[in-house]
């Protein structure tokens, strides 16, 4: 019952040290480091009282006293007309504009994000990476272009921190389904609601994951409603999401790797 490659662990750990010291990532550091001191420098006169969200956490809404918050729409980092470019450049400027590594993936296109970082030069970019745990092609990039990245998971540290050495964190996610308003809004329903004794736990199936989907498996032999999703849930509307999850007293959940899933919060 021996493993495949069982000296797989130590050569990797080898391998990625050694990759961590190229002369690249000095470079990076420096630019990085001249980058936040001209930041330092403009907003020591005009400090930031604007704060950004990128189009995937925009739902969060945080109140923050003295800030103005705004959530960015779908597509705003995909400008191709140098008009258009230069009016969403100017709109950043002076302010915190907080980029969601879903962003990177779902919404932006990668070097379009990295010519805003380039152009904004009177912004400070925080990189929040719901995924480093496991999508490091995205979490690379996302490091790399931004003045401040957080992590929101525990793994990875050593690579992640050659792209960025300002690290913060980790800070976990949050649920984006539902905005503070919707929730607001329901809660005599879930006060209400009468909910099951048996656990829910659908999780959406990965292929790159057997071990988690053979834990999700042998669960669903004993509970019925822990299994694999449908595609549909995420089409379905906000109020017939959260009233499965309010029908029940426990949701059983397998994590992808040694993470902290988003349905927690």
């Amino acid at each position: 019952m021996g493993l495949q490659d069982g000296q797989l662990s130590a050569r990797q750990s080898r391998e990625l040290s050694a990759f961590g010291q190229q002369d690249m990532f000095f470079q990076l550091s420096a630019l990085k480091a001249t980058r936040m001191q001209r930041l330092k420098h403009v907003f020591e006169s005009n400090p930031p009282r604007r704060l950004l969200l990128g189009p995937r956490i925009a739902n969060l809404d945080p109140v923050i006293e003295g800030w103005q918050v705004e959530g960015l729409p779908e597509g705003f980092f995909e400008a191709s007309d140098p008009v258009q470019l230069n009016e969403r450049c100017h709109h950043l400027g002076d302010a915190v504009v907080v980029v969601n590594n879903n962003d990177l993936g779902r919404t932006v296109s990668q070097p379009m994000l990295c010519d805003f970082y380039a152009r904004c030069e009177r912004t400070l970019f925080i990189g929040w990476d719901w995924d480093n745990h496991h999508w490091l092609d995205r979490s690379t990039v996302l490091a790399a272009h931004t003045d401040l990245y957080a992590p929101g998971h525990q793994e990875n540290l050593y690579l992640l921190t050659r792209y960025n050495a300002s690290t913060i964190g980790p800070v976990y996610c949050a649920s984006v389904q539902w905005s503070r308003q919707i929730l607001c809004g329901r809660v005599p329903m879930l006060l209400e609601q009468e909910r099951s004794d048996a656990p829910l736990g659908m999780h959406i199936p990965y292929s790159q994951f057997s071990y988690r989907s053979r834990v999700v498996s042998t669960l669903s032999q004993q509970f019925p409603q822990v299994g694999f999703s449908a595609p549909s849930f995420h089409s379905r509307t906000e109020d017939q999401r959260l009233l499965e999850w309010a029908s029940h007293k426990a949701h059983w959940i397998v994590p992808v790797l040694n993470d902290v899933p988003i349905r927690i919060f």
